[in-house]
């Protein structure tokens, strides 16, 4: 960042820098960067947060019914489309990788820790002749 200085020419020179070249090229950056800062996430935030659920929960909506991964990146593209003025949606990525490294490592621990504790209060027999 830089500065300039005003004692001498105060308002003058505040007009003056506004209207520079160097720094009209540094607003224009600027504004293209905010467009830009729109796809990504800030750590530890309640949008991060949000944004893991809605991965999560479309995740789980892909392999409850069916459905192949790559269906699911299809959708989520779709869905960027269509709710382009939602913010969640455009900052989901789910791509294939990431959707089995979901389902191996956060959904199926789960759903096996819930039949776990289904089946540890039931009394299984076996029959066998």
């Amino acid at each position: 960042m830089n500065c300039f200085n005003i004692s001498i020419g105060g308002y003058n020179s505040v007009v003056r820098h506004s209207t520079s070249k160097k720094h009209q090229t540094k607003l224009k950056a600027c504004k293209i960067s905010n467009v830009v800062n729109k796809y990504f996430v800030v750590k530890n935030s309640y949008e991060e947060e949000l944004i893991v659920a809605a991965e999560i929960a479309k995740v789980y909506h892909t392999i409850k019914h069916y459905q192949s991964y790559n269906s699911l990146n299809c959708s989520l593209k779709l869905d960027k489309f269509i709710f382009e003025d939602s913010k969640l949606a455009v900052k989901i990525s789910c791509g294939r990788t990431k959707c089995e490294a979901i389902s191996q490592n956060v959904l199926s621990p789960r759903s096996l820790f819930h039949l776990y504790q289904q089946l540890k209060n039931h009394i299984i027999l076996f029959y066998t002749n």
